[in-house]
């Protein structure tokens, strides 16, 4: 029940308490860390994700790191047979967004502010994205267009974050 003080961290801290409480219902305070988890995680990412879909510490790293958690979050949410907020669905699904458009065509993620020095790869987080939201756009880039449809954007303003994507094309 104690958090991180706020971003990324509470955001995962939140997904965390979430994932005890639906893995263990039997809990006598699991409905508490189910509402606790869930009221923080909203209200971080009201305040941690910006209209444009980035995570607001502008790093392509630290954007990955509470979105691949929220997405498992929402595929067990599902697993356990509840409904998870709208609210919940529309940021992650605009955080994936934001991620498919920044992806080198490679799949990897530009090495932006405070990154770690690994190759980030937007495609196996896109890969449950895009079964998670039905999107194509996301099947092709998980895919390296293998399978899926182009997205249909190809620059991208982020103008929230500070960011513009410039492409030609996707994988021409």
């Amino acid at each position: 029940m104690y958090a991180a003080p706020a971003r990324n961290w509470l955001q995962v801290e939140s997904v965390g308490l979430l994932t005890v409480a639906l893995l263990f219902p039997e809990f006598k305070l699991s409905p508490l860390f189910y509402h606790v988890g869930m009221s923080r995680l909203l209200l971080e990412n009201a305040r941690s994700f910006l209209p444009d879909g980035f995570q607001a510490e502008c790093s392509t790293h630290y954007h990955c790191f509470p979105t691949r958690h929220i997405t498992t979050l929402l595929e067990l949410t599902r697993c356990v047979g509840l409904t998870p907020p709208e609210r919940l669905l529309s940021v992650c699904e605009h955080a994936h967004e934001a991620a498919m458009h920044m992806a080198y065509p490679d799949g990897t993620l530009p090495h932006l502010n405070d990154c770690s020095p690994r190759p980030v790869s937007v495609r196996p987080l896109l890969a449950g994205a895009a079964v998670l939201f039905n999107r194509p756009d996301f099947t092709w880039v998980a895919t390296a267009g293998r399978e899926g449809s182009p997205p249909v954007e190809l620059s991208h303003d982020f103008s929230h974050a500070g960011y513009c994507v410039m492409r030609s094309g996707w994988y021409d």
